[in-house]
């Protein structure tokens, strides 16, 4: 979010106007919150955290940056995952509904990937409602700009 903050407003306008600053965001939400989903499906896409899928091996870093699928696809844009009234669009094929790769493909689907979903969803949602995320600074006073490539990659997960 740090490094998307429109994205963040966004999903924060949405949650304000779903749940308000009464309560947290409840998994009953979830149907009114596309712009989160949207976010859960960007995350999951944008840097799976098992990139070469299961023991049929998919590419699926490769398959998530299908340029097919997804222009610009090194960019984190949940708005992808929306058609022109702001809900959730049609899937890509051969995603059981996801639209992106990360959980595998056709019968070979992570049997995880309803829980990571939901963990996803609860958990972006709550951490929207309830903080702003904003750049570090340094000693000097300047934003500290995260790398949107550095990670951790020594083996076979993120």
């Amino acid at each position: 979010m740090v490094l998307y903050p429109d994205v963040m407003r966004r999903a924060q306008a949405e949650i304000d106007a779903v749940v308000g600053r009464d309560r947290t965001p409840l998994f009953s939400d979830r149907d009114k919150l596309p712009y989160i989903e949207a976010i859960v499906k960007e995350v999951i896409r944008w840097r799976p955290v098992d990139p070469l899928g299961t023991v049929v091996i998919f590419n699926v870093w490769a398959m998530n940056r299908n340029p097919k699928y997804f222009p610009d696809a090194e960019e984190f844009r949940p708005e992808r995952y929306l058609d022109d009234s702001g809900q959730l669009a049609e899937a890509i094929p051969d995603t059981h509904g996801h639209g992106h790769f990360a959980f595998g493909s056709g019968r070979r689907i992570c049997p995880g990937r309803d829980f990571a979903n939901q963990a996803f969803f609860i958990n972006i949602a709550t951490l929207l409602w309830a903080f702003d995320f904003e750049k570090a600074l340094d000693n000097d006073g300047q934003p500290i700009i995260p790398s949107r490539t550095d990670c951790i990659d020594e083996g076979i997960m993120v």
